[in-house]
């Protein structure tokens, strides 16, 4: 179920213009010189309670690698057939990365799209994985609200394995391209 979700994580050409057309529309970027000059007023005041955090990437780093040391507790459980385990590992890591995703949102992805909302390449590529991420959350939630009674279903117990790998794949590849791509440019 969830390795059909996560072939589409590369946000659509047409999800990237609509994610655009509401920014554009909040006053972040504009298209007109009249309308310029009035959103740049009202982006200064909005963006100026955005504030540069100098351990934020240390910290994200760090909840990549808890999230990942989590993510492969729960693989162990679940091999072992400790599902009753498995459902706490699961709670965990909806909590941790819930705060995980909060923290990126207001903190890393706002002052990015501050820092570069004139530089079209740089927005471009944090709008797409801004956009990717939101795709990504809806599969964990997903995810997560199928496997809350693992212990008890086992049809569910039958197909975590391979959700749960797959879940593991994305998560891994997305941290890597963060960590190499993202961060930087903050």
């Amino acid at each position: 179920m969830l390795k059909r979700i996560f072939r589409f994580i590369w946000p659509t050409q047409q999800m990237l213009n609509l994610y655009k057309k509401s920014i554009r529309s909040n006053g972040v970027r504009v298209e007109n010189e009249d309308s310029k000059r009035r959103n740049e007023k009202k982006s200064t005041v909005v963006m100026s309670g955005v504030k540069r955090h100098e351990n934020l990437i240390k910290k994200l780093e760090d909840d990549h690698r808890v999230l990942m040391s989590l993510v492969s507790e729960i693989k162990r459980d679940s091999e072992a057939g400790k599902w009753r385990v498995v459902e706490q590992g699961l709670e965990e890591f909806q909590s941790l990365m819930t705060d995980h995703l909060l923290t990126e949102t207001i903190q890393l992805y706002a002052l990015l799209r501050q820092k570069n909302r004139h530089d079209e390449e740089a927005f471009s590529i944090i709008v797409k994985f801004s956009a990717e991420m939101a795709v990504i959350s809806k599969a964990v939630k997903l995810l997560l609200d199928n496997y809350q009674n693992v212990s008890v279903v086992v049809s569910a117990q039958h197909a975590f394995d391979g959700d749960w790998k797959a879940l593991r794949k994305v998560l891994e590849h997305r941290m890597q391209r963060e960590e190499k791509d993202l961060f930087p440019l903050y």
